[in-house]
């Protein structure tokens, strides 16, 4: 258990701190990005404690690095020095990347769906997809404290987080029919290996159709001026996504079955 939520934090944490940089932070001040930034590095040094059990010798030393990393963009207001501060942030990417390329070759098989590129593109998708969902539901929130600021910027966020959510519903589906895995194993019990397998298949792939169905209606609140509507939507949609990849962390750590 540890190791998958290791896995799962280190990747969330990850997705927040990629898509922060989807609002320029001269155009939303310094309060936006510590929000966030103090969300990650909580992340990821819970994830640091997990993944190392408590032994200072199996810390991972990428995910540490970029944990110190995204700690000195603190003493940078992005707000006046916005150059400075995103080079901290992307060094803080570049290592926490590195991490998540080290965390997959670990997991490689002998099948097409557990091969490193496979495995690499469903690590990021689902870093970005639940870590993108997140931080647009705390960009919902600066609507009210902030005049002024752009409907273009969360209109994107749900854009990014269409797109991401097709990648991964392809990427599973890939998966599902390659290992087959709607079919018992021979001389399984067909009940128990619902409850234990389909099921959490089915939960899956109704996050995945849940989050198809609000997107449009987030796109909609968001095309009315309705921040506040439209925020609500991504209280749900986050849920959903966090949720969702949740469940598919613990089939490619668990089972080498990247959904």
């Amino acid at each position: 258990m540890n190791e998958i939520l290791y896995h799962f934090l280190s990747h969330l944490g990850w997705g927040m701190l990629a898509t922060l940089p989807l609002v320029p932070p001269t155009r939303i001040g310094r309060t936006y990005y510590v929000v966030n930034s103090l969300c990650v590095m909580g992340l990821w040094i819970t994830a640091l404690a997990l993944g190392s059990g408590g032994d200072l010798g199996q810390l991972n030393m990428w995910g540490a690095g970029a944990t110190a990393a995204l700690m000195l963009s603190f003493m940078i207001d992005p707000s006046i020095s916005p150059r400075p501060a995103l080079v901290f942030i992307g060094v803080a990417l570049v290592l926490g990347a590195v991490g998540l390329y080290f965390d997959a070759v670990e997991l490689v098989g002998d099948e097409f769906y557990t091969s490193l590129p496979f495995l690499l593109a469903t690590a990021f998708s689902s870093s970005l997809l639940a870590g993108g969902t997140l931080v647009a539901m705390i960009l919902g929130h600066f609507y009210l404290v902030t005049p002024g600021l752009s409907f273009g910027y969360l209109n994107r966020f749900v854009w990014v987080i269409g797109a991401l959510l097709g990648v991964r519903l392809v990427l599973a589906l890939v998966t599902v029919f390659a290992a087959d895995l709607f079919k018992a194993p021979e001389g399984a019990d067909k009940s128990l290996f619902f409850i234990d397998h389909l099921a959490f298949l089915l939960q899956r792939g109704l996050t995945i159709v849940a989050l198809a169905v609000l997107l449009p209606m987030i796109v909609d609140c968001v095309r009315r001026g309705a921040n506040q509507s439209a925020t609500g939507l991504l209280y749900v949609a986050s849920f959903l996504a966090l949720m969702g990849e949740g469940v598919a962390t613990y089939f490619v750590v668990a089972y080498q079955l990247p959904l």
